[in-house]
């Protein structure tokens, strides 16, 4: 009896172990699986996303294996521990270029490997990252005016009355882009929006003020080019990752395709352009 009340009792334990265990990888699954979301949706590179989220989940000794496949449009999550495996799979909808949460998840990681970090602690805090402040329409588009001002001044723009064209017509650009990513199903066609919008503001301004359309025109098309997008794609094939890299530098082009038309409708109906599309 005494035998048989030992033998309960060790069964009992490892099966309190395994589950200890099981709970500890979904928890970390989880972790990896979010992190890796935020990086790519806050514009990282591919190769960046997969080592930060792999070197995460492996800082837990309790797991022998942690393996993240990173696309544009979705991320695949294996974390190995004691032969038994849990699998994670996410669809991304799109990049938010948050460079923040980017780097709160950065410091997150260093941490982790740091061993001050459990699981559970750092599910809490992945999520308060995804979760965290944004910046509102209205302070996103004063810095966009403040960007435009400042290239404008770079491209030899000094009159007064074109600079503060200038910063409202990207003031107004940017908040229009804000709720139009809304309504539209893609990014690129909330680009030509944009373009639409602030083409025909910088026209305006022309006529009224007999100002230069090209030193109203170019540092507000300049707040649309996807720098980023083209950045992230050049470092995606420097670290071999083409699949990412194609996408991005198409994403990119289609970006460019968008603002090129949308500028030239609204240049060739108003008259600014003496050519004809026909």
């Amino acid at each position: 009896m005494l035998s048989m009340g030992k033998s309960a009792t060790v069964r009992e334990t490892r099966e309190s172990i395994g589950r200890d265990a099981g709970a500890l990888l979904e928890v970390v699954a989880d972790a990896v699986l979010l992190t890796s979301t935020i990086l790519v949706e806050g514009g990282c590179e591919t190769q960046l996303a997969e080592d930060t989220a792999s070197a995460m989940g492996s800082s837990y000794r309790q797991v022998d294996e942690c393996t993240v496949f990173v696309m544009l449009t979705g991320i695949m999550v294996s974390v190995v521990a004691k032969g038994e495996t849990v699998t994670r799979i996410a669809r991304l909808d799109g990049v938010s270029h948050n460079i923040w949460a980017t780097d709160r998840v950065i410091a997150l990681e260093q941490q982790c490997e740091q061993g001050k970090l459990e699981a559970g602690e750092l599910l809490t805090k992945l999520r308060e990252v995804r979760e965290g402040p944004r910046f509102s329409p209205a302070a996103l588009g004063a810095a966009a005016a403040v960007g435009s001002v400042g290239f404008a001044i770079f491209y030899g723009t000094t009159s007064l009355d074109a600079l503060a064209c200038v910063a409202i017509i990207a003031f107004v650009t940017q908040i229009s882009g804000h709720y139009a990513s809304r309504l539209l199903p893609n990014s690129s066609l909330t680009i030509l929006v944009q373009a639409l919008l602030a083409t025909a503001a910088c026209c305006l301004c022309q006529r009224l003020w007999a100002l230069g359309i090209d030193k109203l025109l170019i540092p507000v098309l300049m707040l649309l080019v996807p720098g980023m997008t083209l950045a992230t794609g050049i470092l995606d094939t420097l670290s071999g990752n083409f699949l990412s890299a194609t996408a991005r530098f198409g994403k990119a082009l289609l970006v460019g395709i968008a603002i090129a038309i949308g500028s030239a409708v609204v240049l060739h109906y108003t008259g600014v352009l003496s050519w004809s599309l026909s």
